[in-house]
């Protein structure tokens, strides 16, 4: 005798990705809806009332289809991003990219914190020309402060294949800038001398650099992997940058905003924004 089955009989099937999809153009061929989304891709402004949960989110994921330039969306609470990026991800195929806050930051400013690392790598992310960014972030997230652009190219230090540089002045600078000397270079703001090599973990990279020296000459650069140590890529230059932005007395005054450019801001709830706001 067969087993009865568990599923009901008149359970549909989820919708495919290509049937959730396609609900974006359904929603965009509605008049009022075209003109808004039309009206924030020309950088003007507008207003959607009267929606929530996946719906909120749909009406967002149909705007970023048709803006072409960096996108920022601000939620009131930051255990709402994983949930906003899945959703318009899975009404659009856009990648979305999240801004997090940083759990560790008391007032003082470090690069040395797994999140001040991942907030200072997206936020340089965004200058890369003709590829615009969707940006999921906090109230939280966003009043924390980066080093603005300028503290950041004050800062850096650009190295380059063929150009002379002792090593021993390499690693002064390292220590000199808030980098800590390691016998394996495993995360941001470690660095190791072995030799002529030297491995330098830079905060704003997403992988570490190892350096090959002839003397004061580079030799060449590589991106290696910091589970295996294996060399990878040749890159013929790249910069790192300080693990801290504090001198003289000078905390980071930059923000977000500074490194998105001409960008879309859409603001979900924003009375609930201002009020999780006044709590910061």
């Amino acid at each position: 005798m067969n087993e009865p089955s568990t599923i009901p009989e008149n359970k549909q099937p989820l919708p495919g990705k290509g049937e959730v999809r396609a609900l974006i153009t359904k929603l965009l061929e509605v008049k009022e809806m075209h003109k808004v989304a039309e009206a924030l891709a020309k950088g003007q402004s507008a207003t959607v009332d009267g929606c929530w949960g996946s719906s909120a989110s749909m009406v967002v994921a149909a705007c970023a289809t048709r803006i072409k330039h960096n996108i920022l969306i601000v939620l009131s609470h930051p255990s709402d991003l994983e949930f906003w990026a899945s959703e318009i991800n899975t009404f659009s195929g856009l990648e979305i990219k999240i801004f997090p806050a940083d759990d560790d930051f008391a007032g003082k400013f470090s690069n040395k914190s797994e999140a001040a690392c991942a907030r200072l790598r997206l936020a340089l992310s965004l200058n890369i020309p003709n590829k615009p960014s969707i940006v999921l972030a906090s109230i939280p997230s966003l009043l924390q402060p980066l080093p603005s652009i300028e503290q950041i190219a004050k800062s850096s230090f650009p190295l380059r294949n063929g150009t002379t540089i002792p090593p021993e002045d390499l690693t002064k600078w390292l220590v000199k800038h808030g980098y800590d000397p390691t016998e394996v270079v495993v995360q941001p703001g470690q660095f190791c001398k072995r030799g002529g090599i030297v491995d330098i973990y830079s905060p704003g990279s997403e992988l570490p650099l190892r350096l090959e020296f002839f003397g004061d000459e580079i030799e060449s650069l590589r991106n290696f992997a910091p589970e295996t140590q294996r060399s990878l890529d040749v890159v013929q230059s790249s910069e790192i940058m300080a693990m801290t932005f504090e001198e003289k007395g000078t905390l980071p005054n930059g923000h977000l905003v500074d490194y998105l450019g001409n960008a879309t801001v859409i603001m979900v709830e924003p009375e609930e924004i201002q009020d999780q706001g006044r709590h910061y």
